[in-house]
């Protein structure tokens, strides 16, 4: 998160041709759970779905999370990371 250096190990499951979940192991979040989901809409271009779950802890520990990923700052990133797979779908 910028200058902020922030660990954060997530493991991939239920992988399949239109979905995967990565679920946090260890980092910032009490619980964090994001399911990714392809839609075709054609034989060369899919629709990516983000489903996400997240909780953020108790005490000093969620209030570092809730400063470091309020819900604007997820919104704002994935409305990013949006911007990001469109235009590089445009390069393919």
């Amino acid at each position: 998160m910028g200058p902020i250096p922030v660990h954060w190990v997530a493991e991939h499951s239920e992988v399949t041709s239109t979905r995967f979940i990565d679920t946090q192991k260890t980092g910032p979040m009490k619980y964090w759970k994001h399911t990714h989901s392809l839609t075709a809409i054609d034989d060369a271009s899919s629709e990516v779905h983000d489903y996400i779950e997240y909780e953020h802890d108790t005490g000093l520990r969620g209030l570092w999370s809730r400063l470091l990923f309020p819900r604007i700052a997820l919104v704002t990133l994935f409305q990013y990371r949006r911007w990001v797979t469109q235009r590089d779908s445009v390069r393919l």
